[in-house]
C-alpha cells in the first residue's frame, strides 16, 4: 500500500511538475480521498517495518536465522503488486470521476506511473533488507548467551558409608562430624 501511493505521487509530481496544475489534475480525476490514503499508507508502510524488524531480531534471539537478504524475491514480486494495483487505482479513480481512461495515456502519467512504481518496489526491497539485517543485530545483542554445555561423563560412585564400630561412642559412619575424644 505504502510503495502504491508513494509511486502515486511521484508519477504526478514528475509526469504534472507545476503544483496548481497538479492540483487541478487530480482533482478533476478523483483524488479526493488522497490524503487519507496518504495516511493509510503511512501506517501500513511502519506496521511492515516493525514487523520484518521485530521478526527477524525474534528468530535470531530464538536461535534461527530467517534470512536478511530478501532482495533476490521481493523486488520483482513487490514491482509486479504496485504495478497492479497503480493501473487499478487509476482507472477506478477515472472511471468513478467519469473521465475517459484515454486520459491516462496524457501527460505520461501511465508511463510515469509505472516506472515509479518499479522505483519504489527497489527501494523499498533494499530498505527492508537493510531493516531485516539491523533486526537480525539487534535480535543478536538480545539473545542470551548460549550455555555452556556440560561434559557427559560417568559419574562418582557412591561412596559406601563405612560403619565403624566403637565401644562408647556407637556406630560412626565415614562422613559424620569429627569425633570428640575425651
Amino acid at each position: 500500500m505504502g510503495g502504491v501511493v508513494a509511486g502515486h505521487t511521484v508519477a504526478y509530481v514528475v509526469a504534472v511538475p507545476s503544483a496548481a496544475t497538479r492540483h487541478d489534475v487530480l482533482a478533476e480525476t478523483g483524488h479526493g480521498y488522497w490524503p487519507v490514503a496518504v495516511l493509510v499508507a503511512l501506517a501500513t508502510c511502519l506496521c511492515a517495518a516493525g514487523s520484518v524488524a521485530l521478526r527477524h531480531a525474534r528468530a535470531v534471539a530464538g536461535g534461527r536465522a530467517l534470512g536478511a537478504d530478501v532482495s533476490g524475491w521481493l523486488a520483482p514480486r513487490l514491482a509486479a503488486v504496485q504495478i497492479l494495483l497503480y493501473v487499478a487505482v487509476e482507472a477506478t479513480e477515472r472511471v468513478v470521476a467519469g473521465v475517459p481512461l484515454a486520459e491516462l495515456l496524457h501527460q505520461g502519467l501511465l508511463l510515469w506511473g509505472l516506472l515509479a512504481q518499479l522505483l519504489v518496489a527497489v527501494l523499498a526491497t533494499v530498505l527492508l533488507s537493510w531493516l531485516a539485517r539491523a533486526g537480525e543485530l539487534v535480535g543478536r545483542l538480545l539473545a542470551r548467551p548460549p550455555r555452556p554445555r556440560r561434559a557427559v561423563g560417568r559419574l562418582p560412585r557412591p561412596v559406601d558409608e563405612v560403619v565403624a564400630r566403637t565401644p562408647c561412642l556407637g556406630p560412626v559412619t565415614a562422613r559424620g562430624p569429627p569425633s570428640w575424644r575425651p
